[in-house]
């Protein structure tokens, strides 16, 4: 999980500043206002759309830092009766989506909106009970007259310019919670999904956990916002929830918005971030700082502080969470055995994560450039992945997990083999140490030429099916153009995979493979088979299939040895 802010924190501020003051926290990410209620001091739709190098200029300035932007934030009422108040809003929404296009940037937050109670109305009208029954008519009529018909076309709209619709669920809008940001779902697309801010969850009595588990299913958690609720449970056994006194009124309100960790303990809001990643939403928790009893700075700090409480060491962080993440699915198998691969991320892939543009070089073929096992060993990025050697040893060691085994991928030569193997004893993983197996990604020609040479570094190879096939034939999967050209059916691959389940098993060495064809093409899992390969991968979707293939194959290989014994 990253995390970020909500800019508008920091209006006051320039730009410059502003972003000044998010890195010295080391935060990941920023959100950023673009009109309506958040305002729009530090990105301006009317400047930016009009101005290319003021757009270049905001890039660089996120970047250079090495920030992203998590969203653009619009927050208003496009819905509103008044039509000057719902053109404005409307206007800054579209303005919105297409600045989104131009920073590519795929998310915007934002508000359903409230229409009010007909269309000579003045103000918006929230309905909070279905009696009397022409609150429930009320409700039906908004809907289906202006909420449905509005955010059906802007879904389409949005859709057209490749960005998602972050609804934050807020009692006085249309949607304000999980059933209404479901039912504006089903209506407008799949367009439309949250901005999860569970501190106006709170008050209405809902529990967050959930509530992320409703849209978690139905995965429409798009981003998330970091802040909090203290319920004043004086006020409220007096009054009840629904409080319309100033916000700053905290002795006599029912409640009021906290910094994180000061409305709910730190354990509550563990619990939250651990829906959220067993929801598949991994990705930024957005500061929104509302907090009337803490400054500007102060409560900034203090949301910081809460959600990476524990971890003075940002390292011992990223160790922590790595490691959870394998242990969980080494766990899972065991005692069965778990390949681990490193990471393979290529540059411009590295690029686009938090922080990433700061770090990583251009370049022209990433394909074909600073990726894997290179990575591993040069001075740029060894510390990195000795991050990474840390998690798995945390998991073989402090969580008993000895059935996972580590794959190296992207191994140009043996002796780049030895580089890494020698970095990872230097991080305290040795191979053959606690039984601890090395295998290699065979997915380069050189790792079928020097089979042999190979197998003397490394215990096992997997075959990547992909990247072998586009070497081999080269083609580069990612152009149009020849893209008709990949195939891991040609005869080529083929004789690439059967020379190394040849080589490795005369080198005593087992073979697996876990690229994509055995998937995709069933006759290449039996061919495979026949070529005696130890393992396969397979999609989820493609399990049954391929494991027919297989089975016959097996049969066939059977049949065919017991006739030559029986001849013989």
């Amino acid at each position: 999980m990253k995390l970020g802010v909500l800019t508008a924190l920091f209006s006051s501020s320039p730009l410059e500043a502003a972003l000044d003051r998010v890195k010295a926290h080391d935060l990941d990410a920023v959100e950023l206002g673009t009109g309506n209620y958040p305002g729009d001091a530090h990105c301006n739709p009317d400047e930016l759309l009009d101005n290319g190098a003021k757009l270049e200029g905001l890039r660089h300035a996120v970047a250079s830092r090495g920030l992203v932007i998590s969203a653009l934030s619009c927050h208003g009422n496009p819905l509103h009766p008044s039509r000057d108040i719902a053109r404005d809003n409307h206007e800054t929404f579209i303005k919105t989506v297409r600045l989104a296009r131009r920073l590519d940037v795929d998310r915007v937050c934002l508000f359903s909106g409230c229409p009010g109670d007909s269309d000579n109305a003045r103000y918006p009208n929230w309905v909070t009970c279905a009696w009397p029954t022409e609150y429930k008519e009320l409700v039906e009529w908004q809907w289906t007259e202006k909420v449905i018909p509005y955010w059906r076309e802007q879904a389409a709209f949005s859709a057209s310019h490749g960005v998602r619709l972050c609804f934050e669920m807020h009692p006085g809008f249309a949607v304000y919670n999980p059933e209404t940001l479901l039912r504006l779902r089903s209506a407008a697309g799949e367009t439309v999904g949250a901005n999860f801010d569970p501190s106006h969850l709170y008050w209405q009595g809902i529990d967050p956990a959930a509530a992320i588990r409703t849209l978690g299913d139905a995965r429409s958690i798009f981003h998330v916002h970091a802040k909090d609720t203290m319920i004043n449970k004086t006020m409220t056994s007096q009054n009840g929830v629904l409080d319309t006194k100033p916000l700053s009124d905290a002795r006599t309100r029912s409640w009021i918005f906290r910094t994180v960790g000061y409305g709910h303990d730190q354990l509550h809001w563990r619990e939250i971030i651990s829906a959220l990643r067993t929801a598949g939403y991994d990705d930024v928790l957005s500061i929104e700082h509302e907090d009337w009893l803490a400054s500007v700075d102060e409560g900034f700090k203090r949301e910081v502080d809460a959600v990476t409480r524990g971890y003075a060491d940002k390292r011992e962080y990223f160790i922590d969470k790595l490691s959870q993440g394998i242990g969980t699915i080494a766990a899972a198998f065991w005692p069965n055995p778990v390949i681990l691969r490193f990471s393979d991320f290529k540059t411009n892939e590295y690029a686009h994560l938090v922080g990433g543009a700061a770090f990583e070089p251009h370049e022209e073929n990433p394909m074909l450039g600073w990726r894997g096992a290179s990575r591993y060993y040069h001075p740029e990025y060894k510390e990195g992945f000795l991050l990474e050697v840390a998690a798995v040893r945390r998991v073989r060691e402090r969580f008993g997990l000895k059935n996972l085994t580590v794959m190296v991928p992207f191994c140009r030569t043996p002796e780049e083999g030895r580089r890494v193997l020698d970095v990872m004893r230097e991080g305290g993983l040795v191979r053959g140490e606690d039984g601890l197996e090395v295998y290699v990604m065979a997915e380069l020609p050189s790792n079928v030429i020097l089979a042999e040479q190979f197998a003397d570094v490394f215990d096992g190879f997997s075959i990547g099916s992909n990247d072998l096939t586009q070497l081999v034939l080269g083609v580069d999967r990612d152009s149009d153009r020849v893209a008709g050209l990949f195939d891991e059916r040609n005869e080529a691959v083929r004789r690439a995979c059967a020379e190394l389940i040849t080589k490795a098993h005369r080198a005593g060495r087992k073979v697996g493979i876990c690229g994509q064809a055995p998937s995709d093409y069933p006759e290449f899992a039996a061919f495979l088979v026949d070529e005696g390969i130890d393992s396969i991968s397979l999609n989820p979707d493609a399990v049954v299939s391929a494991k027919l293939r297989v089975i016959e194959a097996e049969r066939r290989l059977a049949g065919t040895r017991q006739a030559a014994a029986a001849g013989s």
